[in-house]
């Protein structure tokens, strides 16, 4: 089994507050549920929650290459990535929500 340690890098909008920083911490736990429960195989709705962590205009972009250019692809990609490594475990060491120009939905805000 491939065990996969990985730090989020959450963007973080404009605005610093508490709430702001919470909601980005959040962000960052469901993509690390979604990504180890995908590989894990564990049932859940993928098509869901793809929608609400990833944009329309998502890009994935490793080393310079596009992987997927939107997110309709992101499950294809990482069933890719599955039957090539085999089941895979997420376990979050820490999320940090860091300055950069990424800007929240005002949906995840509240």
């Amino acid at each position: 089994m491939l065990k996969v340690y990985q730090k989020i890098m959450a963007g973080q909008v404009r605005d610093e507050s508490v709430n702001t920083q919470a909601s980005i911490v959040k962000i960052g736990e469901k993509y690390n549920q979604f990504q180890h429960k995908f590989g894990q195989e564990i049932s859940q709705n993928n098509d869901a929650i793809i929608q609400e962590l990833f944009s329309p205009t998502f890009k994935k972009i490793a080393n310079g290459d596009e992987l997927v250019g939107d997110r309709t692809k992101l499950l294809s990609q990482l069933q890719g990535v599955k039957d090539f490594a085999g089941k895979w475990t997420i376990l979050s060491q820490e999320i940090i929500p860091s300055k950069d120009n990424i800007q929240l939905h005002p949906s995840v805000l509240s």
